[in-house]
């Protein structure tokens, strides 16, 4: 039996949550081992079906900033980015930022689109 587009939809909807579901235990997983960190900022960007995230700014319990990061954590964000906005990355693509912060996460994005716009023509008469 073939599965009609509504159920290939509703599949691909489940699979959206459940990586959303899985993404959100693994930052509070992350947050709770890392207390001292109160805000979490991400720039992330991607096109031509490859991406990533650009900066990373860790803000400390005692107003102090870091920009160095594991690799676990820039896994994490990217999984927030892209849990948010799946196959961002492909074609023109886009970018965004994803900001952590009393227990909410904001996503911020934007896509890279192309738009052509026609001129008027030009016309003259020849002497």
């Amino acid at each position: 039996m073939t599965e009609t587009q509504p159920d290939l939809v509703g599949a691909w909807q489940r699979q959206q949550d459940e990586a959303l579901a899985l993404t959100k235990r693994h930052l509070a997983d992350w947050l709770a081992e890392h207390p001292d960190i109160v805000r979490i900022e991400a720039e992330y960007n991607g096109s031509g079906d490859d991406g990533n995230i650009e900066s990373v700014t860790l803000t400390l319990a005692d107003g102090s900033t870091r920009d160095d990061v594991s690799d676990v954590l820039e896994d994490l964000l990217w999984s927030i980015a892209y849990d948010a906005h799946p196959g961002f990355e492909n074609g023109d693509g886009g970018r965004g930022t994803v900001v952590i912060e009393d227990s909410m996460v904001r996503i911020e994005h934007a896509w890279y689109v192309e738009i052509t716009e026609d001129d008027h023509p030009i016309e003259w008469t020849l002497p």
